[in-house]
Order: structure tokens, then sequence, then C-alpha cells
């Protein structure tokens, strides 16, 4: 990759497939797939950044409709967290 990730990009590489995540879980993977480390609270900002114009602009997400959904976590400690993409969303990166 030539351009430089960035905290969305790397939430959105990590949640595009649908799956349910939790922030530790994101934090592991971010570190993991991109060698970046990000806490728990940065990890949320970047989730709500998804609602702004732009993210979703250049993540083609839906507009006029909540693009993430949160669910209590089965064991009850904690939320998990969904990236709502577009049927045939393309890779980006």
């Amino acid at each position: 990759m030539n351009k430089k990730m960035t905290l969305t990009d790397c939430l959105y590489e990590v949640m595009k497939d649908g799956g349910w995540f939790t922030f530790w879980v994101l934090r592991d993977r971010i570190s993991n797939s991109f060698d970046k480390y990000y806490g728990e609270a940065t990890i949320s900002a970047g989730l709500r950044k998804f609602r702004h114009y732009e993210e979703r602009k250049k993540y083609n997400l839906s507009f006029g409709a909540e693009v993430i959904e949160k669910r209590p976590r089965p064991t009850g400690a904690g939320y998990e967290y969904k990236l709502i993409v577009q049927a045939g969303q393309q890779n980006l990166f």
C-alpha cells in the first residue's frame, strides 16, 4: 500500500466483511494487520466518524441509514459492533 492508512481506513478494512467485533478484537486486528495501535476510546471515535458525510462518501456507505450496528455481547460485558456495507462493496485499498 502506498498511502498512509488512517484509523477509519483500518476499521473499514477489518470490518467490511460484515462481522461483529468488540473494541478489543478491533484493536488486536488493526495491530496485527497494520502495525498500528489504537486504544478503545480512539476506536470508538473512529466508529462514530463513519456517520459523517465525508466518510460515508469515501467508503461508499449508505446515506440516510445507520452504518454501524451495536449489540450487547452474549457474555454481558461490553458491546459488539458491525459495519453495514452495501451489497457488492468494492475493495478500496
